[in-house]
Order: structure tokens, then sequence, then C-alpha cells
């Protein structure tokens, strides 16, 4: 175990095995294990307010749901905009059975971020943005900023390139094949 994450609720372990784990501190219980990247994980942040987990490894940057149960009182459509309505977690609550009744599911995968990266040293994450430092083609560090505010589903990525310089890339909204 190389990262932790300490909050009264809630541990978040991240190791060199590849795999994000979910613990209750005042039990020790393993509440989940997150499996899906390729390599070891060199960062994560936990945001209790979006009830979002972001990691990264060589390779990308993942967006983890904490727990089905972290939202309060809030619908789902009225949260963090960095969960597409296509997502593995769609429009629902979900909770599983347990032994005591129905319990919260913890881990779900919402989706990859950044890709085709070669590291992945610090990711931070807000409501409406997320901020990763990778590494990436000749081996330079450069920052991804994708804000989701106008596109919910795919955001706008804002490119630090590393030498003060910024660039815009607007997002893909029909999914086709620009290219002439």
């Amino acid at each position: 175990m190389g990262l932790l994450e300490l909050t009264p609720e809630y541990l978040i372990s991240a190791a060199a095995d590849t795999t994000l784990r979910i613990w209750c501190p005042n039990t020790g219980k393993c509440l989940a294990q997150l499996s899906g990247h390729g390599a070891a994980i060199t960062c994560f942040h936990l945001d209790l307010k979006s009830n979002r987990i972001v990691s990264g490894s060589e390779g990308g940057v993942k967006v983890w749901e904490l727990s089905s149960a972290g939202y309060g009182n809030a619908r789902i459509d009225e949260l963090s905009s960095i969960i597409p309505a296509k997502s593995a977690i769609g429009s629902s609550l979900g909770f599983a059975q347990g032994p005591d009744g129905m319990e919260p599911i913890y881990g779900r995968f919402i989706r990859d971020v950044v890709t085709q990266v070669t590291g992945v040293w610090r990711a931070k994450l807000d409501s409406n943005r997320l901020v990763c430092a990778v590494q990436g083609t000749g081996n330079k560090t450069r920052f991804e900023v994708l804000d989701f505010t106008e596109h919910p589903d795919i955001g706008k990525a804002v490119v630090a390139v590393g030498d003060g310089s910024f660039r815009s890339e607007e997002p893909d909204v029909d999914g086709m094949d620009d290219t002439v």
C-alpha cells in the first residue's frame, strides 16, 4: 500500500497492485476493491462533496463513485456534471441486498477521463473541473484541465502546455469523424 486518505467514514488506499480499496476505518472491513488500471496507481483524490474518487496511473485517469449512498437528499441528476448520462451507473442509485438488509454499493466505475498518457502525477476534482498533471509524449509533463460545465457528458479540455501557453480542445459532441 503506497497511498492513503482517511476521513471519519472511509479509508481509501491505492497500491502497486493496480487497485484502489475502500475501507471502513472503524471496523477495518474492506468495502470494495476497485480494479481497472493497467499499472500501479500513482495518485488519487477523494472528493466527499461530489462523492467521487479520481485515480491515475500509467495510461490514464479514471473516475469512480465512492458510495451509492453518498448523495444525501440530492437527486442524481442534480449531482456533479462529471457523471455522463450514458455512464455505467446511469441514473440509478444502486443498493445490494446484504445480510442486514439493503446496503450501498461502493466504488462503481464511472468513466475514463484522460487516456493515452505515460504517467499521472496528480489529480484533483471539484464539481465542474478535473485537473491532472500528466506525462505525455516526449516525456513532457503538462496539465490537463477538463471543464464539464458546458458539456457534462464529455467535457472540454483546456491543456496547459508547460511552456506557459494553453490550448482549448472542443469536445466531439456528435461523435462523428470530422477529419477532411
